[in-house]
């Protein structure tokens, strides 16, 4: 609201209620004190105020790294002293940007070390590429499978049958051994007993020895033809 309206708005004899208030809030305006800050931030404050920037000189220490570069170190120490001191610190704004021999070095650097935009898109449309073969031949080789998967399923059922069919007539040949031995022994005879186990190992042994005996005699008569 500009001064005219206002002066308008006050010589008004109905308007003497908007005044009192207009008035008020602006005692209570010039009348107002921001509340104190905080000592740590005060202090602070201060301190920059009479903050003294160092030379450059002074903060620049000897390296003795063979790959320290002293124009780096110099130049990233500018712009650190301009950034903490501003003017007060003594750099000369210009010397903190790049030269043109900086940046045509690091354009050269670019060119030769780093990929361009269009090969890393060719590398991204390769990695892409490989791993959609990749994904092709797996699904390729899940399809197989699952052709192979009823032939798969018979072959185990049939070993597994033929597995359960040893396993019984190992049964039934330990119960026939274990017959033969009480017949022999004349009385019935536990299958846990020692005598029945020495027994049946002995008849074991015995047939493993004519096993053995039986192929060597095979494999002479063979060399012999």
């Amino acid at each position: 609201m500009s001064l005219i309206m206002l002066n308008r708005v006050f010589h008004c004899k109905h308007c003497w209620r908007l005044k009192r208030k207009f008035f008020a809030v602006y005692q209570q305006t010039a009348e107002y004190l921001a509340p104190p800050l905080p000592e740590t931030i005060d202090e602070r404050l201060k301190k920059h105020r009479h903050m003294i920037a160092p030379k450059l000189d002074e903060v620049i220490s000897p390296q003795y790294n063979p790959y320290y570069n002293a124009d780096r170190h110099r130049s990233r120490l500018k712009r650190q002293l301009w950034a903490k001191y501003g003017s007060k610190s003594g750099v000369d704004t210009s010397t903190l940007f790049p030269s043109k021999e900086t940046i045509r070095r690091e354009t050269e650097a670019e060119i030769e070390w780093w990929p361009t935009l269009q090969q890393m898109q060719n590398n991204i449309k390769e990695a892409e590429a490989l791993k959609q073969q990749k994904e092709t031949e797996r699904q390729e080789k899940i399809a197989e499978n699952m052709a192979k998967m009823p032939k798969w399923i018979e072959e185990y059922h049939a070993e597994q049958e033929k597995t359960k069919q040893k396993e019984l007539e190992a049964a039934q040949k330990k119960t026939i051994e274990v017959q033969q031995a009480q017949e022999k022994f004349g009385f019935e005879i536990p299958s846990h007993h020692p005598m029945l186990k020495k027994y049946m190992e002995n008849i074991r042994e015995k047939a493993r020895k004519e096993k053995k005996a039986a192929q060597k005699q095979a494999f002479k008569e063979r060399r012999k033809v």
